[in-house]
């Protein structure tokens, strides 16, 4: 029990140090320090190792005013990925997004009204691995994929209940476009 508890301390105390990166840029190990109440040295050990996993960037601005100045850190825009579909019946949108929302690459797909929903979503998981492929991203910083569809969607299953559009009725989407991917993918209605 105790082993399970450091880990999940370890883990809370990584995601607190990226989120303080992540919503406060630039900013110093001191200042991540004082605001958390964990040692300098801790704050450190999880920069490094964030860091070393391409997660942020040590900038080279520095801290200013009295004492000895602190590097500030930031997060890299692409150390995570997601991937966003928007699909309707004649055309599919296909997008990656850094963690700060901004575009990488997209770009738009046709489809024809009649297209078979496991066609469709063979086209999206293929468009996904070109457009990585074509800009060079590591598809291991991708978190998942948000999906949007006009139509009634279970958004908890991921199970596109009625499409008139796309001429879908209870497609297993999330589960199926995970099967081909292997990202997590949320399914919602446009």
């Amino acid at each position: 029990m105790k082993k399970h508890d450091q880990d999940f301390m370890k883990r809370q105390n990584r995601l607190t140090v990226f989120e303080i990166i992540k919503n406060q840029a630039p900013i110093s190990r001191a200042a991540i320090a004082k605001q958390t109440g964990m040692s300098a040295t801790t704050v450190s050990r999880i920069v490094g190792e964030l860091a070393d996993q391409g997660y942020i960037l040590e900038s080279d601005q520095v801290s200013v005013g009295l004492g000895r100045k602190s590097t500030l850190l930031g997060i890299a825009d692409t150390s995570v990925l997601s991937v966003g579909v928007e699909l309707d019946s004649h055309q599919m949108n296909i997008g990656i997004v850094d963690i700060q929302g901004n575009i990488v690459c997209s770009s738009k797909y046709t489809r024809t009204s009649d297209e078979k929903p496991d066609v469709t979503l063979m086209r999206i998981s293929e468009a996904i691995h070109d457009l990585m492929e074509q800009h060079g991203i590591d598809k291991t910083r991708a978190l998942g994929i948000g999906m949007g569809l006009p139509g009634i969607v279970n958004n908890q299953t991921g199970i596109v209940v009625f499409s008139v559009q796309l001429g879908w009725k209870n497609v297993q989407l999330a589960e199926r476009l995970k099967e081909l991917t292997g990202y997590e993918v949320a399914v919602d209605n446009e």
